[in-house]
């Protein structure tokens, strides 16, 4: 009897010190876990990071990019220095708006072209309006009223276009053509008018 006990006890004991080697191994094996979890959370808000910086430089490139292509179109376009080309027929400043009128003789641009469509217009008319300090006003309605030499009136609203205001006119006759225009810049109204001659050919 004596005998059985001291084996158990022998072998309580021997669990008992048993225990924290589990422990210590356990407790080991769970921090190389949460250090691995740590590291891979450090280097995926490092990719993170790095890719978020990667694509907010291309977004700033691009959008840098664009931004001058248009100021530069619009530069070209201001001005009469477009692929539109004309001639500068009259400028002006009203009510601090600057105005400056080009037209494109377009029956001389296609004269001798080929299966082109007879057309009763015989130039394009641009309006450039700028303000006092230079700003580009493309936000404007524009409206034109032409007298022609014999009294008859064109009357057609300008669009949009090349950093301008543009409508098809036709000057067939030799003599004076009175032109209006009539413009909502902003919320200004602002008129214009000037006297244009046709000289014959």
């Amino acid at each position: 009897m004596k005998k059985i006990m001291i084996i158990t006890l022998f072998c309580f004991f021997g669990a008992l010190a048993f225990v924290p080697f589990t422990l210590a191994a356990s407790s080991s094996h769970s921090g190389h876990g949460m250090d691995s979890m740590n590291t891979e959370n450090v280097e995926g808000k490092a990719m993170d990071g790095h890719a978020g910086h990667d694509m907010a430089k291309e977004k700033n490139a691009h959008a840098g990019h664009d931004m001058n292509a248009h100021d530069n179109h619009e530069m070209n376009s201001e001005g009469g220095k477009t692929s539109h080309g004309g001639d500068t027929i009259h400028s002006s400043m009203v009510d601090g708006y600057h105005f400056t009128y080009k037209l494109i003789d377009m029956a001389a641009k296609m004269k001798g072209m080929k299966d082109m469509p007879e057309m009763k217009a015989t130039h394009h008319l641009m309006l450039f309006v700028k303000s006092h300090g230079g700003q580009i006003m493309k936000t404007a309605t524009v409206g034109f009223l032409i007298e022609n030499p014999d009294g008859t009136l064109q009357k057609m609203m300008g669009m949009a276009m090349a950093g301008g205001y543009g409508a098809d006119v036709e000057f067939s006759q030799a003599g004076s053509y009175t032109v209006k225009m009539k413009a909502l810049v902003e919320k200004d109204k602002v008129m214009d008018q000037f006297e244009y001659e046709i000289k014959a050919h």
